[in-house]
């Protein structure tokens, strides 16, 4: 092979190769310069550790050192392809100075290191594979030097492991033959081989050289040979048949063992027909041993396996042993059975195989009992509640599916690892001690945990933990069956905060309905009053203070009505789009030059019946709230959108809405957003977060019972920093006709605006149309009455 050649010349910065290196490096027309070579490749160690360039070769060469058969992997920059080479750079002397120029010289070593690796490996094996044999092995040379022996044979004979002389041996080792009589030195098997006579399981005694213990074993010679057909070594195996030789009484012990056994234990021959049967046999296959023996074992086969007994014999006469064969056998009875066979090849006095011994064992109940583990495997994997197993340390062994669903773990990221891993810091430590306390002590722990998801969100789940103990009971293990009950928390607190607004609203409804018929009767009595006094200011001015102050009295009653759904609504079909528009040109002074107004409309939306002057009053509502939450200015952006609510939306689950097409109206803005304490009071009734004076409290709360007399519901969505977002979603109708009315679709996602920069965020949606002549009379009316809305 060339090698490839590569000259560097530093003072001309340019890189010449041959095509050899070319072809090695991938070196194109493009890599012509130091430059182009730092750039396109990186060097590394053999170990794989990256090389620093300036120990480099080239660099080394370029500082007059030289290198010889460095090695140096090269890989590209760009495709990754590498070449495992050996560098040799040799520095040249130009105008004066050495190094100015190098020649370097690439080989590429890769097929030889993988060569030298895979025969290291197979040298690794066959040792190995020597060292573990069975049968002892002995190698001697052509000068009857003992050049290895391996453990079986250091184990039989009694020899060490170390090379000994053959001298040593014939000194001090006994060979006889079965008779018991010596065998002359000329007729050991090791002298016979260099003779050229090899045997094969010749059977002997001897004596161990390092107890002295007569053994018997059978002893096979052959040759190695070289190249050229020459014997240059001889193997001696020795394989111990001591036991296979000790005589009637152990025999007869066997055979007491094997008809003892509850295992069936069956002889058979090379054609699988029956030649022993035990105790064991008859009791399983219910045939008794004149019933089998001289019988085909076919008979046990089911018809749809009599291909196992094909392939059985056919592994027994290559010697093989079948292990722990789980199948199907047929009883006298017909019953099928499941049984476990280890069958192993049956050898003469000469090692040759003359038939085999089976072990069957019945294993029905194992299986039917595994069937039932799996059936209980596939329903924990199939239920919603998550399962976690952990060992006494608690870490955690395995989880189901429902688990990694739940929780956002995947079974490969928690298995070894502690369930702590899923704590939220909701609970104290004095909560998970207790815990531990009680499974340590053998009791299962029952309760509710707050847990946090994989991708930061916090679950709860109804967990109970139970101890698992082995036969000697013993806690080896707990199971966690839990159950998340986050979303049914959630239905439960919206539940709940409905029945609290519609306890308030009845609450606040029947003392304002009460105290608005005594204010009727107050301000009735001043307006006679007034008639009566003629020219007396003085008391005219009480009077009319008095009236004042009765009129904000019945304004406040009419809100708290507004709030308690107690206020008289007249719907009639509206265009909803320009409903919005004309509330915005009218309360464009009110809000403000500094703050910015957005609107976006779906177009679907045509005519809707709700009434227009709530829908008026409640839009300006949120609009003078949005405004006072950014005192420096913002945008409110009022949407519109048509959407399907379907029975998994909460207000639905809750039973606050029905299924079916709804209509939303959306009003959010950038303001510096709500907690989550001011959120769970801002609709009750004079809960505010303005200043003293500056707001009465009851302006969503307006909104609120507005909404829910109309049908609807209301939502906001806020987080400090993050902005609100007032979501209220109505049943809403299309207008067909006058007196007829048609379904409409409303939106139920939840929106969070926060785009670039804080946003502070309320949307509202309602259902119901509204008339926008009548809206614009009863909101200019009631503007007249009471001022700016917005408290």
């Amino acid at each position: 092979m060339t090698d490839a050649i590569v000259v560097v010349d530093f003072e001309k910065n340019k890189v010449e190769s041959n095509q050899a290196a070319a072809k090695l490096l991938s070196l194109t027309g493009k890599i012509s310069s130091l430059q182009d070579i730092a750039g396109n490749y990186e060097g590394l160690l053999p170990n794989g550790e990256p090389l620093a360039p300036e120990q480099w070769p080239i660099m080394r060469a370029a500082r007059g050192d030289y290198c010889s058969n460095f090695g140096l992997i090269i890989r590209r920059k760009d495709t990754g392809a590498a070449v495992t080479t050996e560098v040799t750079s040799v520095p040249i002397t130009s105008s004066g100075r050495r190094g100015a120029k190098v020649i370097m010289s690439f080989r590429d070593v890769g097929p030889r290191l993988l060569a030298e690796e895979l025969i290291r490996r197979q040298t690794s094996q066959l040792q190995n594979v020597f060292d573990n044999l069975n049968e002892g092995i002995l190698l001697m040379d052509m000068d009857r030097n003992i050049v290895q022996v391996n453990t079986a044979a250091s184990r039989i004979l009694g020899i060490p492991k170390e090379a000994v002389s053959y001298a040593g041996i014939m000194d001090k080792f006994e060979l006889r033959w079965p008779n018991g009589d010596p065998v002359p030195h000329d007729q050991w098997p090791s002298a016979l081989a260099h003779t050229g006579k090899f045997i094969e399981n010749g059977e002997y005694r001897f004596r161990r050289m390092d107890t002295g213990e007569t053994a018997v074993a059978q002893i096979s010679t052959s040759p190695v040979l070289d190249s050229f057909g020459k014997t240059v070594q001889i193997v001696l195996s020795y394989r111990d048949i001591t036991r296979l030789r000790e005589g009637d009484e152990e025999r007869n012990r066997l055979a007491a063992i094997v008809e003892s056994s509850e295992d069936a234990i069956v002889g058979k021959n090379y054609e699988g027909v029956v030649t022993s049967w035990n105790n064991g046999a008859e009791k399983i296959f219910g045939y008794t041993a004149d019933e089998m023996i001289g019988q085909p074992i076919m008979r046990l086969l089911p018809p749809d396996r009599a291909e196992e007994e094909t392939a059985i014999l056919a592994r027994l006469r290559r010697a093989e042993i079948v292990e722990h064969f789980e199948t199907v056998r047929v009883r006298k009875d017909g019953r099928q059975i499941h049984v476990s066979l280890t069958i192993s090849p049956i050898r003469d006095s000469h090692g040759h195989i003359i038939g085999a011994s089976k072990i069957a064992r019945d294993i029905t109940q194992r299986k039917l009992s595994e069937a039932n583990q799996a059936r209980l495997f596939r329903a924990i994997e199939q239920v919603n509640e998550s399962v976690v197993i952990t060992d006494r340390d608690g870490t955690i062994t395995y989880v189901n599916p429902a688990f990694e669903k739940i929780s956002g773990y995947t079974h490969d990221e928690v298995i070894g690892h502690n369930p702590r891993m899923l704590k939220s810091g909701q609970h104290p430590p004095s909560f998970y001690q207790d815990m531990w306390s009680t499974l340590n002590h053998g009791e299962t722990w029952a309760g509710t945990l707050t847990n946090k998801r994989k991708d930061g969100k916090l679950y709860k789940e109804i967990s109970t933990i139970s101890p698992i103990r082995d036969e000697h009971g013993a806690i080896t293990n707990f199971v966690a069956v839990k159950r998340d009950v986050t979303h049914e928390l959630q239905l439960q607190a919206q539940l709940q905060q409905s029945q609290k607004m519609d306890a308030i609203g009845q609450l606040t409804g029947g003392v304002a309905h009460d105290f608005n018929n005594l204010l009727g009767i107050v301000i009735g009595n001043l307006d006679l009053l007034e008639l009566q006094l003629g020219d007396n200011s003085s008391a005219l001015k009480r009077v009319q203070t008095a009236q004042k102050a009765a009129l904000r009295g019945a304004d406040l009653t009419r809100r708290l009505l507004a709030f308690s759904s107690n206020e008289t609504l007249s719907p009639t079909p509206t265009e909803l789009r320009a409903l919005i528009l004309n509330i915005l040109e009218m309360t464009q002074r009110v809000i403000g030059p500094e703050i910015k107004i957005a609107t976006s409309f779906d177009d679907s939306i045509s005519k809707i019946l709700i009434d227009a002057a709530g829908l008026e009053s409640a839009l300006v509502n949120l609009m003078v709230n949005a405004r006072d939450a950014m005192p420096r200015g913002g945008t409110i952006t009022i949407s519109t959108q048509l959407a399907q609510l379907d029975p998994a939306y909460p207000p639905v689950q809750a039973g606050e809405l029905k299924a079916g097409p709804y209509a939303r109206i959306s009003v959010s803005d950038t303001g510096h957003g709500m907690s989550r304490q001011t959120l769970d009071r801002v609709f009750e009734p004079f809960f505010t977060t303005k200043p003293r004076g500056k707001g009465t409290g009851l302006g969503l709360a307006m909104v609120y019972g507005f909404v829910k007399q109309s049908h609807g519901t209301v939502r906001i969505y806020s987080e400090p920093d993050y902005g609100r977002h007032l979501l209220s979603p109505h049943r809403r109708r299309h207008f067909a006709s006058p007196g007829q009315a048609c379904r409409s679709p409303q939106a139920h996602q939840w929106q969070r605006q926060c785009p670039g920069r804080r946003r502070r965020s309320r949307s509202a949606r309602y259902c119901r149309c509204i008339s926008r002549k009548h809206g614009l009379q009863s909101l200019h009316r009631r503007r007249r009455q009471t001022g700016p809305a917005g408290d």
